[in-house]
């Protein structure tokens, strides 16, 4: 796996295939090893690369505290678009990775070709909107970032696991799995902190007139499902597209259904 030093310190990352590059950006919880089956649908067409973030896979952990993750995780999404050169990338973000995909795409207008979101937790923009969507995330987040504030750890990773997944999830996953978890289980708090500290809005992406495709799983939770919807009213280039039958981790349960969106929204006219 190769790897790039920067300024947080090691960035590990995935580079397969040949053609117009696709960068794709992680759930929470997850690493670059999320996207094995859809970068093997990927790169017969594309060059594919996926991202560690900070403290997840083998990437290094970031030290810095809530206040600064956002501006380092779109550091090294920098960072890896400077490894193309002058070439632009078709940026993919799923969950975690769609949230820091907005920011990415805002910051670095120029280098990207596409945008693809599959249902970004970018849930701060829906207050004063969507009110009771956010509520309902915020509850989450604030149960999570108290369970593991009070050394309960693995009820804050119970519930993060279960609620984008399914009830229930996190007992029948394998020890080796639940351990992996556990381990992310304090950047799992400081990711939900730095949502709280999140001032995006949709003011800010009015004018974001890269092709963007917005991706939701038809059962997904109600918070992200409605997200999309709006970003897809503000957006000024964006398709709306649902997966059927799919909850918040399509990427990982349809891969074939999503990969199938994602090309044929690379291949769409600019």
């Amino acid at each position: 796996m190769p790897a790039i030093t920067c300024p947080s310190g090691t960035l590990f990352f995935v580079d397969e295939g040949a053609g117009d590059p696709v960068l794709l950006l992680h759930a929470g919880g997850g690493s670059s090893a999320q996207w094995k089956d859809m970068i093997a649908l990927l790169r017969p067409h594309h060059r594919v690369l996926a991202l560690d973030f900070h403290g997840c896979g083998r990437t290094s952990p970031w030290t810095g505290g809530p206040k600064g993750l956002i501006a380092a995780e779109v550091e090294l999404v920098r960072t890896l678009l400077d490894r193309l050169g002058d070439a632009r990338a078709h940026l993919v973000g799923h969950s975690y990775g769609g949230w820091m995909g907005l920011h990415a795409a805002l910051a670095l207008r120029t280098r990207i070709a596409s945008l693809a979101l599959i249902e970004p937790v970018a849930v701060g923009m829906l207050r004063g909107r969507d009110d009771a969507a956010c509520r309902d995330a915020d509850s989450l987040s604030d149960a999570i970032v108290e369970d593991v504030e009070r050394g309960n750890p693995e009820a804050g990773v119970e519930r993060f696991v279960d609620y984008w997944n399914w009830r229930g999830c996190w007992k029948k996953m394998p020890p080796p799995f639940r351990n992996a978890m556990l381990a992310l289980a304090e950047h799992i708090c400081v990711m939900h902190l730095a949502g709280r500290g999140d001032t995006l809005s949709f003011d800010d992406v009015r004018d974001l007139s890269v092709p963007t495709l917005l991706l939701y799983g038809e059962i997904s939770p109600i918070p992200t499902r409605n997200l999309v919807r709006h970003l897809a009213v503000e957006l000024p280039r964006a398709r709306l597209r649902a997966i059927p039958a799919a909850g918040h981790m399509s990427p990982l349960s349809h891969p074939g259904l999503v990969a199938r969106a994602l090309m044929e929204h690379f291949a769409a006219p600019a």
